[in-house]
């Protein structure tokens, strides 16, 4: 139970894209895990906190951000939504994962931004955590032993050691 996945079963879990995309030109991102997502599959919501969006809505996000916040499209690359309608970025110079609550209302710099200070894979793997997470609470209908919960929180804690409490939505 709540176990890392590498990559290979990540990616096992997204839908493979009828026709891989070739020419990445567009997208300013180095992350070479978050690129081959980009190519090979499609997006996929994993919780309803963490929607990664798929080639084609990651150009329609950006293009929004490049028109309506130029001073910040170099610095920033939106890649997915939670249900809430918070968003998740790359920060393009140092490819790590960035929150933003909707809350705080319109972008106006990076500082505003929730830096993880984690790549995409090791966002992926938190992210399935949290999906493993969302099944046992359904399980045992919202009452979690805690036993189950400290598993949870030290397993998450194995990849990204501040993850946790820098999450924003709390589940116990």
């Amino acid at each position: 139970m709540f176990e890392k996945k590498n990559s290979v079963l990540i990616f096992e879990e997204f839908d493979s894209r009828i026709n891989k995309i070739k020419d990445l030109n567009k997208v300013p991102v180095s992350d070479p895990i978050y690129l081959k997502f980009l190519s090979e599959y499609k997006g996929l919501e994993i919780t309803p906190d963490i929607e990664i969006f798929g080639y084609e809505d990651v150009l329609n996000e950006n293009k929004y951000i490049e028109k309506n916040y130029p001073e910040l499209y170099d610095k920033i690359w939106i890649i997915g939504r939670s249900g809430q309608g918070d968003e998740w970025f790359i920060n393009i110079e140092k490819s790590t994962i960035l929150f933003y609550d909707h809350n705080n209302g319109e972008y106006e710099s990076i500082d505003e931004f929730l830096d993880f200070n984690i790549d995409f894979l090791v966002f992926l793997q938190a992210a399935f955590l949290f999906r493993e997470l969302e099944e046992q609470l359904d399980d045992h209908e919202d009452n979690l032993p805690i036993e189950i919960q400290e598993l949870f929180v030290s397993s998450l804690e194995k990849i990204s050691d501040d993850f946790y409490l820098k999450y924003p939505y709390k589940y116990f």
